[in-house]
């Protein structure tokens, strides 16, 4: 009976160890899973950041190029269109003429810094998200693999527990047998 009981404990707690492999395993791919998602969500972040930062960064140099043009054009059509215009109106349009664009440019290329810092952010958050999935990650997969060495001890456990329980039935069963040859012959 007290071998009996022993292989009963030792399955219980194989199977104890089972369940908790099963449970786990299960969380292993549920966080290999979120660390995919995660990546796929923070590739489309980051793709979407850097598009607003190229839309961001061409307009800026449009304009930028507008303001070239105005400082290359500008003082040539002032020149021939001087006698029209006259002094003043010529003064107003060349102020206006090099300041607007300039201004716009000046705020377009804020904008492009922001949205760099922006893009920036995104990658920073991009890349400490993942290494914490990555490490909750290999936080489960080691405790995984903790408890599959367990398990299988615990299954090493059960069968020896087995062995010896058929042996001793074995041997208890030659046993009997030698012993009733012995009194039949006695």
């Amino acid at each position: 009976a007290g071998l009996g009981s022993m292989a009963a404990d030792a399955e219980d707690e194989a199977d104890g160890w089972a369940r908790t492999e099963e449970r786990l395993a299960s969380r292993s791919a549920e966080a290999h899973a979120r660390l995919a998602e995660h990546g796929a969500a923070s590739h489309r972040a980051e793709e979407e950041a850097r598009r607003r930062l190229e839309e961001a960064e061409a307009r800026a140099w449009a304009c930028t190029a507008l303001v070239w043009l105005a400082f290359v054009a500008l003082p040539a059509l002032l020149w021939c269109l001087g006698d029209a215009l006259g002094a003043w109106a010529s003064a107003t349009l060349a102020i206006v003429g090099f300041t607007c664009p300039t201004i716009w440019a000046a705020q377009l290329w804020r904008v492009m810094a922001a949205e760099h810092r922006s893009y920036s952010e995104v990658q920073r958050r991009a890349a400490m998200e993942a290494e914490d999935y990555r490490a909750r990650a290999a936080e489960v997969q080691r405790e995984l693999e903790a408890v599959r060495r367990r398990l299988a001890r615990a299954r090493g456990e059960a069968a020896q527990v087995r062995q010896e329980l058929l042996d001793s039935e074995r041997d208890g069963a030659s046993l009997g047998g030698a012993m009733r040859v012995g009194m039949h012959l006695a």
